[in-house]
């Protein structure tokens, strides 16, 4: 649970099965935040200002907390958020620490001229969408999406992930939210080895070949006290569906024409070089031993989650009717390790 320091007017439970949309759902996976009294922004944002450490140390107990009941539109979500975390859209392209990257970024000329070409190719890559300068990004709800840490493959990986929910969906449109280090302690040994012995594993976009690849560490251990965990991102869209349709045996889940738009092809690089890809059961095992420690987690309209990005790792199945809208914000930067985090040659 969450133990403020200070006296605000909140209250704080468990996440309810009623809440989530799978069977047998890891409910502790996520801690609820209401108001008890004022539900304005103002009461978020003191928390968010002044309450850090609770809120710390709650992501990295639960993986996620959810304020839910509170009066947050969108420009309100990035004030609150802002208040309490260092965020950034863009800070996770560039090949710097994050400090340096921030500066660059916050140039009066250099800094909109970078920002505008890195929206460009945000917009490019994936698929979410450029608007003016906010802070946020909207999340692509479109594809069904692999379990993942968000941009644990790039130069600078997001600790903490933060979403509002502006529309929610009446039917379904849930986020998968995956305990990452039960994830990783129940697969499958040979393929736990993979990562373990991997030196780095390379990744080419196939369908953006402008792309240059990238290369990335295998294994994403957690700042705070080192636990591995994988840190895999492929669009295995249709071994991902057919996973989650054991798993989650009431869900809609179909792929469609939006699910080819990112295939990324990962390879495993050992340390003499040697190269070598997941077969389609490995990439099942993966998905498999995190959706059973998993919760799909339904969105209500003004929900503020706040995600322990190292020690979660989400996806989505599908979209939801009508389609659900998340804003997302990145925050608290923490560097690749920069021998392995570089373009690859």
């Amino acid at each position: 649970m969450v133990d403020f320091a200070g006296d605000h007017d909140v209250t704080v439970r468990p996440l309810r099965p009623d809440e989530v949309g799978n069977a047998g759902a890891r409910t502790d996976l996520v801690v609820v935040v209401e108001p008890a009294g004022d539900a304005s922004g103002d009461v978020l944002a003191g928390l968010f200002a002044h309450e850090r450490t609770a809120l710390d140390t709650a992501m990295r107990e639960h993986g996620c907390v959810l304020f839910r009941g509170f009066d947050v539109d969108r420009r309100s979500f990035e004030e609150i958020v802002s208040a309490g975390f260092d965020s950034d859209r863009y800070v996770w392209m560039f090949p710097l620490p994050p400090r340096f990257a921030r500066l660059l970024l916050r140039l009066p000329l250099v800094g909109r001229i970078n920002r505008a070409f890195l929206g460009w190719i945000e917009s490019r890559s994936t698929g979410r969408k450029m608007v003016g300068e906010k802070q946020s990004t909207l999340a692509n709800d479109q594809t069904i999406q692999f379990p993942h840490h968000e941009y644990g493959i790039f130069f600078n990986v997001p600790r903490v992930i933060a979403f509002h929910c502006e529309v929610e969906s009446d039917t379904e449109g849930e986020t998968i939210i995956c305990d990452a280090r039960a994830g990783w302690d129940g697969l499958a040994p040979q393929v736990r080895g993979r990562f373990e012995t991997a030196r780095y594993i390379r990744y080419r976009d196939e369908n953006q070949r402008w792309m240059p690849p990238l290369r990335a560490p295998a294994i994403l251990p957690h700042p705070d006290d080192g636990y591995p965990t994988m840190n895999y991102t492929a669009y295995h869209h249709e071994v991902a569906a057919d996973v989650a349709r054991e798993v989650y045996p009431d869900s809609t889940i179909r792929t469609d024409e939006f699910d080819e738009t990112f295939t990324f092809t990962p390879v495993f690089v050992d340390a003499d070089g040697g190269r070598s890809e997941l077969g389609t059961d490995d990439v099942a095992d993966i998905a498999r031993s995190h959706l059973a420690h998993s919760a799909l987690l339904r969105w209500e309209r003004g929900d503020l989650l706040l995600m322990d990005n190292y020690r979660i790792v989400h996806g989505r199945l599908n979209a939801g009717t009508p389609r659900k809208v998340l804003q997302v914000m990145l925050c608290d930067y923490i560097y690749n390790r920069p021998r392995l985090a570089r373009l690859a040659r």
